[in-house]
């Protein structure tokens, strides 16, 4: 299971990279661990992953989830996007499992991941660049086969 619990969390940093589609992110890997948990319900992540947690900025105008949380607070946009989603994936994944503590443990590392993000560089692996923190909360998502 702790070879998933990687493959999950670097398909999660790739869809971060420009240079690949959100849809491993958003389809395979909801896909995935509907698979290994033998339960459909991990496929509700989709329309959660859809949702995005991109910040706006010169480039990018955000995610619907990045705008809203920018308007709140320039400063903690990152905290209260990843917050949110990571308390949304945490419920259908502890629902999925019967485990009433991955909602505040999946948060947790969202929020951990954030703090990482901004403390340190990316990895690159050829023309992919691969963000700690991303790794750091798919490892997360993940972890929930462990749990299981």
């Amino acid at each position: 299971m702790i070879i998933w619990v990687f493959l999950i969390a670097i398909l999660g940093a790739l869809a971060g990279d420009e240079h690949t589609s959100l849809a491993l992110r958003r389809l395979l890997i909801p896909s995935i661990l509907a698979v290994l948990l033998h339960n459909p319900l991990p496929l509700l992540l989709i329309l959660v992953f859809s949702i995005g947690y991109g910040i706006p900025d010169k480039t990018d105008e955000g995610s619907p989830l990045g705008r809203l949380a920018y308007s709140i607070s320039r400063d903690y946009a990152d905290y209260i996007t990843r917050g949110i989603l990571a308390l949304t994936t945490g419920c259908v994944l502890g629902k999925t499992t019967g485990i009433c503590l991955f909602a505040p443990y999946l948060a947790c590392v969202g929020l951990l991941s954030v703090w990482v993000g901004k403390h340190t560089t990316t990895i690159k692996i050829g023309q992919y660049g691969l963000l700690w923190e991303d790794l750091i909360y798919w490892l997360g998502v993940g972890s929930v086969l462990l749990w299981r």
